[in-house]
């Protein structure tokens, strides 16, 4: 999982490259409608349940992830998104992990240790999942060959 995420923070280091000459574009609705185009997804959707999931606004710029400025609101996005794609409730999503992942894509940026957590996220209507404890999930990492 770890170099799955160090992937995903890559991706979003190239949706920056991507977004960033275009005034106020880096933000949370724009990076999913990338991440998640509507010809494969339920983009609204998605982009409905990370902002319920984080708290973050839809037209809230993000920085450039390798900067490591606001980490703690890409955690949130990162996380999010691994609920989005894994199914892994929100609450149960491994954030070391996610923390591990960009200290391999971006090694002496982050230097934050404070967490945050979202606003009282709210129920998804996602029901009580099997315990799937000890089950390895490949969904991020298909991504690390990146």
């Amino acid at each position: 999982m770890i170099v799955g995420y160090r992937a995903a923070w890559k991706v979003m280091e190239s949706y920056w490259k991507y977004f960033h000459d275009l005034p106020k574009a880096f933000n949370v609705r724009n990076i999913i409608g990338r991440w998640a185009p509507p010809t494969e997804n339920d983009t609204e959707n998605y982009i409905r349940t990370v902002l319920r999931l984080t708290g973050l606004g839809g037209n809230e710029n993000m920085t450039q992830p390798s900067r490591g400025m606001n980490y703690e609101r890409w955690e949130l996005l990162i996380r999010a998104m691994t609920t989005m794609e894994c199914g892994t409730p929100y609450k149960e999503v491994d954030v070391e992990a996610i923390r591990e992942g960009f200290d391999l894509a971006f090694p002496g940026v982050r230097k934050v240790k404070k967490r945050i957590e979202p606003r009282k996220p709210a129920d998804i209507g996602v029901s009580k999942l099997p315990d799937m404890s000890g089950t390895t999930f490949a969904c991020w990492d298909e991504y690390a060959d990146w």
